[in-house]
């Protein structure tokens, strides 16, 4: 549903639907389709097909593929190459240099999981519903910002990528952290000299 609301209120942006709407109603949803099905805003269906064929009961990976974005994130500093489903799909079907396909968050499940991916999905939608009750009565307003950089860069995207989105999530809260750390550290010093003034 995000991805249906924001291509529709990017064609209503930048006011595209106009010209659209000079097609017929009827050229407008085929265009308004292609853009959803067709342009990567949901996980590719042919991407599904290569995992549902591929992967089959007997070939679980017990959940390797959730462990990718640490090895993405730090194993450059290593000298390890990048991982993940797509990676080894491309790999496996495409040449070499084409970019790597996007399983998306029930494709990387069911290479994981095989029929159970439906009930492993439901525990990540259960997980991420407890994250935002506890968030929520927090009231913390850093918890919040945290969690929406988490909402921006992962929870967004996990639906149509897969897990190795968390690294985008790492990379956004990480520099946000650090300056959030020197901002209060910096107004500590002025404290302790407004303080030791007054002394």
């Amino acid at each position: 549903m995000i991805y249906f609301l924001r291509i529709l209120s990017n064609y209503h942006y930048i006011d595209s639907d106009a010209e659209i709407f000079k097609g017929g109603l009827l050229q407008y949803f085929s265009t308004f389709m292609s853009r959803i099905v067709g342009s990567g805003n949901v996980a590719d269906l042919q991407q599904l097909v290569i995992i549902f064929k591929t992967w089959g009961w007997g070939d679980f990976a017990w959940d390797v593929t959730y462990f990718d974005w640490l090895i993405n994130t730090f194993g450059g500093f290593v000298g390890l190459e990048p991982s993940s489903i797509g990676l080894t799909i491309r790999d496996t079907y495409f040449p070499g240099k084409s970019g790597a396909p996007t399983p998306g968050a029930i494709g990387e499940a069911y290479y994981n999981f095989s029929i159970f991916a439906p009930l492993f999905m439901l525990l990540i939608g259960s997980m991420f519903s407890y994250l935002y009750q506890k968030v929520k009565a927090s009231g913390s307003n850093l918890l919040l910002m945290i969690y929406s950089i988490f909402l921006l860069r992962f929870v967004f995207l996990f639906s149509k990528v897969d897990s190795t989105m968390m690294s985008n999530f790492f990379w956004g809260a990480v520099p946000f952290l650090l300056t959030m750390c020197f901002i209060f550290f910096v107004l500590s010093l002025f404290d302790d000299k407004k303080y030791s003034g007054a002394v």
